[in-house]
């Protein structure tokens, strides 16, 4: 079900999310992966965090752009970074029509729990890399304006109203 996206500056994108629990789920699983992947893709959206759709767990759905699949990562970690970086503009669904020059490591290795609880982990780069940290921030209770100065994000917020 699409769900209503959060938008800034709401204190539900400035506060931690707590891990998903395996052995007392908070929630429906499927209904909750449904949820995140219908609104991501109705978005048109690379990533959602649950907390963009006001649930305060540590869960995200990702559109990979390398097979352009769908997954759902529980309980994300960065394991490893690039020392190279990638400085690109991008975008976020609680800030609509905002975009910012962020740069980010350009390869990361993730690590995150799958539906079942099992460990998985892989190495993401460029788009998807960007998407995985973007995420991951959101669930830590960040946003990618932290990236930019006071003067750059207000400088985008005139120029997404023109």
């Amino acid at each position: 079900m699409i769900k209503p996206v959060v938008a800034w500056p709401d204190t539900v994108l400035l506060t931690r999310t707590e891990p998903w629990n395996f052995d007392q789920p908070q929630l429906d699983s499927s209904q909750l992966e449904a949820d995140l992947i219908d609104t991501m893709l109705d978005q048109r959206a690379l990533g959602l965090a649950a907390n963009q759709i006001g649930i305060s767990i540590s869960v995200f759905a990702m559109h990979l752009r390398e097979n352009d699949q769908c997954i759902v990562l529980y309980n994300p970690e960065i394991v490893t970074t690039s020392t190279e970086q990638w400085r690109h503009d991008e975008g976020c669904l609680s800030f609509p029509n905002i975009l910012l020059e962020v740069e980010r490591p350009a390869q990361v290795v993730g690590r995150w729990q799958n539906r079942d609880g099992t460990w998985e982990q892989r190495e993401f780069e460029g788009w998807d890399a960007k998407c995985f940290q973007h995420e991951l921030e959101h669930l830590q209770g960040q946003v990618f304006k932290q990236h930019v100065s006071e003067l750059k994000y207000q400088q985008a917020v005139k120029r997404s109203r023109r």
